[in-house]
């Protein structure tokens, strides 16, 4: 298992492009959103499209995804195919 990294200060997110995992304070708790620094220089919440206008205080690095054996051997959910569960 692969352990994630701490949250990082906005400023030193990536600008060139790559798509990372953001959060931006909300009332009491916040929310977190997979974003990338469009070429305007503004934060884009990759649901919520160019209307919404986040300002995400913290950044991390994606975590790597399942590998294909994982998705289509069922490893990712306990080693259990979909169709078991």
């Amino acid at each position: 298992m692969t352990m994630m990294t701490k949250w990082q200060p906005i400023e030193t997110a990536p600008r060139d492009g790559t798509v990372v995992l953001l959060f931006q304070p909300h009332s009491q708790v916040g929310y977190m959103f997979v974003g990338v620094l469009n070429n305007r220089g503004e934060w884009v919440d990759n649901i919520m499209g160019e209307d919404h206008r986040p300002t995400p205080t913290h950044w991390q690095p994606l975590p790597e995804p399942p590998t294909m054996k994982e998705v289509f051997l069922g490893e990712a959910i306990g080693g259990k195919l979909s169709t078991e569960i």
